[in-house]
Parts: C-alpha cells; sequence; structure tokens
C-alpha cells in the first residue's frame, strides 16, 4: 500500500510539473503538437510566462532521434520535442545521446532535458529558454 501511495504522490508531482490542473477551461492540447506530453509541456511552459507555439512537426526517422519531433519556438528560440511512444522507448534513445554529442557538429551549445517520454533539445544559450525548461524538465542529463 505504501508504493501505491509514493506512486500517487509521483503522478501529482508529475501533473504538476508539466502544468496539469483541474482547470475546465484550461486547455488540455495543443493545435499541432505531436503527442499529449508535448502539448502538456508546451502549456505548461506558458503557464511559466513563455511564449511557446509549435512550428511544424519532423516525422519520425528524419530528425536527430527516431521519435517524431516537434519543433516549438520557446521565446523566440527553437526547441525540439521528441515523444516517444514509453518510457522504455525514451530511456533507450536517451542512452544514444552521448554519441550523438560526439559526432555531431554543433553551431551553439546542445541541451538535452527528459521528462517522462519527452527528450527535448534545445541548442543555444538563451536563459529566457533554458530557465523554464529547467524549471519544469530539471537539469540537462546531457550536453552543456
Amino acid at each position: 500500500m505504501a508504493s501505491l501511495s509514493r506512486y500517487a504522490v509521483i503522478l501529482v508531482a508529475v501533473a504538476s510539473i508539466l502544468g496539469c490542473d483541474e482547470d475546465p477551461g484550461r486547455p488540455t492540447s495543443v493545435p499541432g503538437a505531436a503527442g499529449p506530453e508535448t502539448s502538456q509541456l508546451i502549456l505548461a511552459l506558458r503557464d511559466l510566462g513563455a511564449t511557446a507555439e509549435v512550428i511544424d512537426i519532423v516525422p519520425q526517422g528524419s530528425g536527430l532521434l527516431s521519435a517524431p519531433a516537434t519543433r516549438v519556438q520557446v521565446n523566440g528560440a527553437t526547441v525540439f520535442v521528441f515523444e516517444f511512444p514509453g518510457v522504455a522507448e525514451a530511456d533507450a534513445e536517451a542512452r544514444r545521446v552521448p554519441g550523438i554529442l560526439a559526432v555531431t557538429h554543433w553551431i551553439a551549445a546542445p541541451h538535452f532535458f527528459r521528462g517522462n517520454r519527452l527528450i527535448v533539445l534545445y541548442v543555444g544559450t538563451d536563459s529566457g529558454v533554458l530557465t523554464p525548461l529547467q524549471r519544469l524538465l530539471g537539469p540537462p542529463f546531457a550536453g552543456q
């Protein structure tokens, strides 16, 4: 029973981090976003006062990682949000990132963030982008 309680606490914490609340007037998805967790991340960024708009969807297999990516403009900068079918798939892909970092020439500092089924990539140093991402997803798991 204690593990069930801990699980419930974790779910509530994740929901609050991703901006889920019980406000019936608040949208639960973003038009054009690749998936539900991507939508929740965008809404949570907006709740923090950031501008966050979907630019387009990069189809699976044509991007840096194996999942489709939603290209999102956050406070004027491009952020790629990769949403995987499950946590296990996101974990497996996250293990590939150090190799990707080693063989890719970056135009600026790359920052890879993790959140449940998401891997989020921001290439740049703008604190107006990094700060809200770190508030929602924690420190980058790879990159600078």
